[in-house]
């Protein structure tokens, strides 16, 4: 060979031209360059060195993951069975966001109001006023006592038992009776017609005394 003649021109690559798009967004793709001789060989010139192709990996990273939620559970039991209460449910993550997906909004926990009628209110009294005095002081008389409804049953409440009055009898026994004379009789006729004589009248009990009424004799 005649080193370094005239003749002798080795390959000469053009720039590479720009690569490809990617053959896939996510999860790993390829794209593909490729470049054109400038310069062809010639006689004892060095072939261009390489090929005219390249290819490589792109878009490597995982595909955009976006968070989902599972569906949610059952409710819980009412925290009250009446008067106001609350119950719960909850839901898990489904699926957790990745490689930039975005979050799941919302929350995992949901309340809701339960049990909203009104509880039950029992009747309730009072408590009873002392008893009066007796209405006789004997003959049977009444001692009586009062009490009031403080509350009223309300939505199924139980209602009040027995009564709001009450009454006993006091002072049963007899009263006294006084003893009572009857109607004097009439004079009888003057014992002298003259010098001074007397006339006398009687007259006779007409009711006993009983249970310590006062006696005739007394008085």
């Amino acid at each position: 060979g005649h080193h370094g003649s005239e003749g002798d021109v080795n390959c000469v690559w053009q720039d590479w031209e720009d690569w490809t798009s990617c053959t896939a967004s996510c999860n790993g793709g390829v794209m593909d360059r490729n470049r054109v001789v400038a310069v062809a060989r010639r006689g004892g010139g060095a072939d261009c060195p390489g090929s005219d192709k390249e290819q490589a990996e792109c878009n490597i990273g995982g595909c955009k993951v976006d968070c989902t939620w599972d569906e949610w559970g059952r409710w819980g039991r009412c925290s009250r069975t009446c008067g106001g209460g609350v119950m719960f449910r909850t839901r898990n993550v489904l699926n957790h966001s990745r490689w930039g997906g975005s979050a799941c909004t919302g929350g995992r926990i949901e309340e809701e109001a339960c049990s909203m009628e009104p509880c039950p209110v029992d009747c309730e009294w009072s408590e009873w006023t002392p008893w009066t005095g007796c209405s006789k002081h004997c003959g049977g008389g009444k001692r009586t006592r009062h009490r009031d409804k403080v509350a009223e049953a309300r939505y199924d409440g139980v209602a009040c038992p027995g009564v709001a009055d009450e009454e006993r009898d006091c002072n049963t026994q007899d009263c006294p009776i006084d003893c009572k004379w009857g109607l004097w009789e009439d004079w009888s006729a003057c014992t002298k017609t003259c010098g001074g004589g007397r006339k006398e009248r009687g007259r006779s009990v007409e009711t006993q005394a009983e249970e310590g009424g006062r006696r005739c004799d007394e008085g």
